[in-house]
């Protein structure tokens, strides 16, 4: 493991990147909420929700079957939008479930038995398991994490799906203030269509997988805008009780029950793989940023923090791990090579020259309007 100092507010460590200690000994990422926090008024539960709902509010009409499409995993955050799509907001939802191969039978009995409680459709949708493993070792080679492809088949099955059955609204279960990622270790804060076209170039033809990713963001702003495509709401930047309130809630009303003992997707057996593969390069991983928002979100003591996340951390190689490379083809010489790349190397959107005009053009714009 890294010799590093950890925050005094949350657990971050400064070994991991782009974490920095002040003289006072906290991180720039509790610096950064507490700003934000000063910024923002505190809402109400009752003010958030009457938020929501004036926003989902044009998105009912009569004669549409759905209102809006909620993708499922089977783990707390999604069931919770689906929850609130249903009981709180009364929307006519479509849920919908991506199946990689590798999730948990308690995810889908979650699903299964939430689908059923609320009385939703669901729709199910499995990528190509051929093409899928060839992306798995693709980036797992290239970029040392193999999470991209999921995630973003996922949001563009997601606009896909709504696009096809007239769906407008999208919710989903993400939280900026809640969730938020760290810069240089969360692969997500930093995947887009460009990284993901530029590990696949030379390797992959973007032809072929191209359906994987949704449009470029400047065809996704213009159909959002005109209202010719599918808009997405974060729904927890509104409903959220809390950690331990949102386990209550779930298992009472839903029959819930959590899908591992590990505080975040724990629907997908891969995860304590994830886990180990940042642990590898830093000594801590995702665990340890999860556990530090809910500190600084007031839903957890740091002491307690500490104490769950040194326990959960991935520092040995999982079970999972030698199934996984036996589907994707990969031996474990050449898996222990992956621990020196970075998916960094590889450009994303805001690294390009014409998207940062883009969004000084973008900024300009609303200061005028």
């Amino acid at each position: 493991m890294t010799n590093s100092t950890r925050c005094g507010e949350c657990i971050l460590p400064d070994s991991l990147p782009g974490v920095n200690l002040d003289k006072d000994g906290t991180c720039n990422y509790c610096r950064d909420f507490a700003r934000k926090e000063d910024r923002n008024p505190h809402l109400s539960a009752d003010e958030r929700l009457r938020r929501l709902e004036r926003l989902v509010a044009p998105y009912r009409k009569r004669g549409r079957e759905y209102d809006c499409l909620v993708p499922v995993s089977g783990g707390k955050d999604s069931m919770l939008v689906l929850y609130a799509a249903c009981r709180l907001l009364h929307l006519r939802v479509l849920a919908y479930n991506f199946d990689n191969g590798f999730q948990s039978a308690r995810a889908r009995e979650n699903i299964q038995a939430a689908v059923k409680t609320l009385g939703v459709d669901l729709i199910t949708y499995k990528p190509n398991e051929k093409l899928l493993d060839q992306l798995f070792k693709l980036f797992l080679t290239r970029t040392g994490e193999f999470c991209t492809p999921c995630n973003l088949i996922i949001q563009a099955a997601a606009y896909r799906i709504a696009s096809q059955n007239g769906i407008p609204l999208i919710l989903s279960g993400g939280s900026s203030r809640v969730f938020g990622g760290i810069q240089g270790v969360s692969q997500s804060k930093y995947a887009d269509r460009a990284y993901f076209k530029n590990v696949l170039q030379g390797h992959v033809d973007f032809r072929e997988a191209k359906r994987f990713v949704v449009e470029n963001p400047w065809k996704r702003a213009v159909r959002r805008y005109t209202r010719t495509g599918p808009n997405l709401v974060d729904v927890l930047d509104y409903v959220y009780p809390g950690l331990e309130q949102t386990r209550d809630l779930l298992e009472k009303e839903l029959g819930w029950r959590p899908t591992s003992d590990e505080l975040e997707h724990g629907d997908c057996v891969l995860n304590p793989l994830k886990d180990y593969l940042q642990n590898r390069k830093w000594g801590y991983s995702e665990v340890t940023q999860s556990y530090s928002s809910l500190v600084r979100t007031k839903q957890m003591t740091r002491e307690e923090a500490l104490d769950h996340a040194e326990e959960e951390e991935t520092r040995q190689p999982p079970a999972v791990l030698e199934s996984f490379l036996n589907r994707i083809g990969m031996s474990r010489e050449e898996f222990e090579q992956t621990k020196h790349r970075h998916f960094t190397e590889f450009p994303n959107y805001p690294q390009s020259r014409w998207y940062r005009m883009g969004k000084k053009a973008v900024a300009l714009m609303r200061k005028v309007v």
